[in-house]
């Protein structure tokens, strides 16, 4: 399964982001419409088991304008992957 979300840069808590409980009804109807007589706790199981990968786009340093960008934050272009973590 694939979620798409829209919103992100305003905490994705409008209807359709990613804070919504959107996706959570499509993870139970998906789940019975394949077991509809399958108890609850299989269900918390299997979502258990499942992997969540978060991909996202990070902007890379400009160039003319690397004084925009936080020292510990600067992605460069064609160097690889940008893995971003946002503690709060």
């Amino acid at each position: 399964m694939i979620a798409l979300f829209d919103h992100e840069e305003i905490g994705s808590i409008s209807a359709q982001g990613a804070d919504s409980n959107m996706i959570v009804e499509a993870c139970e109807r998906v789940f019975y419409g394949t077991k509809p007589d399958a108890p609850k706790e299989n269900y918390y199981i299997a979502i258990r088991k499942s992997y969540f990968i978060s991909a996202d786009m990070a902007h890379g340093v400009h160039p003319n304008y690397s004084e925009k960008h936080q020292p510990q934050h600067t992605p460069k272009f064609n160097e690889g992957i940008v893995i971003k973590i946002n503690a709060p």
